[in-house]
């Protein structure tokens, strides 16, 4: 039905237009596209990330394992900053992202974005570090499952996994995976 969808579009463009078809798309705005063996769709920002990454130059930066500090706000560094263009730029950037293909990081940059006019030193570090989080998880994928049949299987890894993961796709938490003892 897409494909005939497709086509229609196409040949009713092409009486209008010359156009050209490039095939499968695979980069667009700043997002990779791919599907994976079971035709869902992945979406993906490293390119993008790692460029944000580079024009900061946050490259030799240490890595982090949450995109803030739970004790932001709680008496930081409270010396306001003189130019926030920077970290106006760095919003737009995480904001850009957030939207489409990283929710993990969407509350940290909406709390981060409320502070844009006076900015204290606190604020620059910790939208640095959404960046810095963000470099460290850049190849994660924003999967949209397009549907599953009885032919195709998911399989599990044998091995457990030492911490809860949040599965996503465009709408919704699928589910939370959580490690289980096994007992022989």
């Amino acid at each position: 039905v897409f494909y005939e969808r497709t086509k229609y579009i196409e040949s009713t463009l092409s009486i209008n237009f010359t156009i050209e078809n490039l095939g499968k798309i695979k980069y667009y705005l700043g997002i990779e596209i791919s599907k994976d063996p079971y035709d869902n769709i992945q979406l993906c920002q490293s390119n993008y990330i790692n460029k944000t990454v580079q024009e900061l130059g946050l490259q030799e930066a240490k890595s982090t394992r949450t995109p803030m500090d739970l004790c932001y706000g709680k008496g930081g560094d409270t010396t306001l900053l003189e130019n926030n263009t920077k970290y106006r730029k760095l919003i737009g950037h995480l904001f850009y992202i957030s939207v489409n293909t990283r929710p993990d990081i969407s509350a940290p940059v909406s709390i981060l974005a409320q502070k844009a006019s006076k900015l204290t030193n606190e604020d620059w570090i910790q939208c640095k570090r959404v960046l810095k989080y963000l470099k460290s998880t850049s190849n994660f994928k924003l999967i949209k499952q397009v549907s599953i049949t009885a032919s195709k299987e998911i399989s599990i890894p044998a091995t457990p996994i030492p911490f809860p993961i949040e599965l996503y796709t465009g709408e919704a938490i699928v589910s939370t995976v959580s490690p289980v003892a096994v007992s022989t």
